[in-house]
């Protein structure tokens, strides 16, 4: 009778120990899925947290107009900074704030059915202000929302 009910402790203690590897196996081709998913996006395997972090706003930019990942040589990254400087001397905005109302307002122009990459939209808003500003600096959300009123 004991062996018996060892015997069932064997069977179910084996039970347990498949059934747990099956959940790691699964886990694991779970992680990998996820992480070929990161490295389409932009975000490759390996990269630690703090290279996200320092990229510039100009980095940034570039890797959402190219929809992943955009190479630190890249010559796209050079004319995003370019229009960030442009745009900082024209406005009251910082770097960070030209860049993140960029983003919003090429996103509320698509909605209108407008679709411009983000370096098309920044130009144009960039041409929409006159040099002659870096001296009466502008609100850079009144601009883009003359922009968007213009395009849409």
């Amino acid at each position: 009778m004991e062996s018996v009910k060892g015997l069932r402790i064997g069977a179910v203690l084996l039970v347990v120990i498949v059934v747990g590897l099956f959940v790691v196996w699964d886990n694991s081709r779970e992680v990998k899925e996820a992480e070929s998913e990161l490295k389409k996006a932009g975000l490759g395997v390996g990269e630690d947290v703090e290279s996200v972090e320092n990229k510039s706003n100009a980095h940034v930019l570039a890797e959402l107009d190219e929809g992943g990942y955009v190479p630190y040589v890249d010559p796209s990254i050079e004319e995003f900074q370019a229009l960030l400087d442009s745009l900082n001397g024209k406005t009251v905005n910082t770097e960070q704030e030209v860049a993140d109302i960029s983003v919003k307002g090429r996103d509320m122009l698509a909605e209108r059915g407008v679709r411009l990459s983000l370096h098309e939209f920044m130009s144009g808003i960039d041409e929409t202000i006159p040099s002659s500003a870096q001296n009466d600096k502008v609100e850079y959300e009144g601009a883009t929302a003359k922009y968007i009123q213009t395009r849409a």
